[in-house]
């Protein structure tokens, strides 16, 4: 279900607050004190909520008011974790994974209550509905690769002092002042490569669909396989287990719902590569662990009740492909090939995508984000060949 929100913004968020039972999500440049309170409230009714947002934090945001770091600070000790990102304009309200405001309002008094503001409320659309979590999901997950870019209460009672400062300074009218500290991940959103012409962005997915085409011409395809999300990483101490069913013995890897017309085809090349973490919890390059050839893609490949009940997660992941063969490390995830060390060795020359391109290493580590699946090249599979997969 699909609804235009233009004059009741507040009525609604408030709405969703009290309906929300697990997961309360939000981007918003701008946060004021009036929808921090009905936030905290939210949480304080029931405690088995959490919540995450992300936000800028920019001095000038700060001195001039838009933006409150009273509001930032008691967010942040009732218990949500706050994930700063600069050059942020997105404005997204997810609750429960079932339910997403997306438009104009910043999570300010201005934006909910008197400014002039059009949203878009989506329910029960799974699909979309999913991508926009899994883009939340990847988005926190970028922030944290890039540093330690999660708000403190030292960082807000440090800023308070500063802004205090500043803003006592400003007594003469006829100045006009402008302070550009900030602080926050950057992320180069310059570089969005688009995975033969694949639209990435969820709302223009759900508009227009899918419009991703496999590559003809040039032989069995070669990708580059994702397991493993943001929200459960393998640990690089774990050993992996290949999913392995009574009639696939060679076993299936397993894809989202979200992705209905995959472009795996017979005679395909899959590597394997794991989404993992140290044991500390801190997120690491994609692992290289395995590789098969697959049978392809076909509309029956499609989970049943005895392979959901013996892997609770193909619920979410319900689609797969079959592989003729298969092999894998039979060690601990640590021992495989990082991605990064193929994109620090191959460069540009990895990916389809981008072996016409010159891109940095930085720019090459993005590329994957919000893909299940990627084409490689040969260059890269030579890499690979090379190094331990073939051990």
């Amino acid at each position: 279900m699909l609804k235009l929100i233009s004059k009741e913004h507040r009525p609604q968020i408030v709405e969703l607050f009290a309906n929300a039972q697990k997961n309360v999500n939000i981007i918003s440049p701008f946060i004021g004190m009036d929808m921090a309170n009905l936030l905290c409230q939210c949480l304080a009714n029931n405690n088995q909520i959490s919540c995450k947002i992300i936000t800028r934090f920019y001095r000038e945001d700060f001195i001039s008011g838009v933006s409150d770091l009273r509001a930032l600070k008691k967010l942040v000790e009732a218990g949500v974790d706050i994930y700063l990102l600069n050059k942020l304009h997105t404005k997204l309200y997810l609750f429960d994974k079932s339910t997403a405001m997306i438009g104009s309002a910043n999570f300010t008094s201005g934006g909910f209550r008197f400014n002039h503001e059009l949203s878009l409320m989506i329910k029960e659309e799974t699909k979309v509905l999913a991508e926009i979590q899994s883009y939340f999901d990847d988005l926190v997950e970028q922030i944290e690769l890039l540093g330690e870019f999660k708000l403190t209460l030292e960082r807000i009672q440090s800023e308070i002092k500063e802004t205090n400062r500043l803003r006592d300074l400003r007594t003469d009218s006829k100045t006009t002042f402008k302070n550009n500290t900030k602080f926050g991940a950057d992320i180069d959103q310059t570089l969005i490569t688009l995975e033969n012409e694949n639209i990435t962005d969820p709302i223009q997915h759900f508009i227009i669909g899918d419009s991703k085409k496999s590559i003809e011409g040039v032989g069995p395809n070669i990708w580059l396989k994702f397991e493993g999300e943001a929200s459960s990483r393998f640990s690089v101490k774990e050993r992996y287990s290949p999913t392995i069913t009574n009639k696939f013995k060679c076993g299936i890897t397993c894809f989202p719902d979200k992705n209905q017309r995959l472009n795996i085809a017979d005679n395909d090349y899959i590597y394997l590569a794991l989404v993992s973490r140290t044991d500390q919890g801190t997120p690491v390059s994609p692992i290289i662990v395995g590789r098969g050839i697959t049978e392809g893609y076909k509309e029956k490949n499609f989970a049943d009740d005895s392979m959901k009940k013996k892997y609770t997660w193909m619920e979410h992941y319900p689609l797969f492909c079959v592989y003729k063969e298969f092999e894998y490390l039979d060690t601990e995830i640590e021992n495989g090939i990082p991605l990064a060390e193929v994109l620090s060795k191959v460069g540009s020359k990895t990916y389809i995508s981008s072996c016409e391109e010159n891109c940095s290493l930085q720019e090459l580590m993005k590329v994957h984000y919000q893909k299940a699946y990627i084409t490689l090249t040969n260059d890269a599979k030579k890499y690979i060949i090379r190094e331990k997969v073939q051990e």
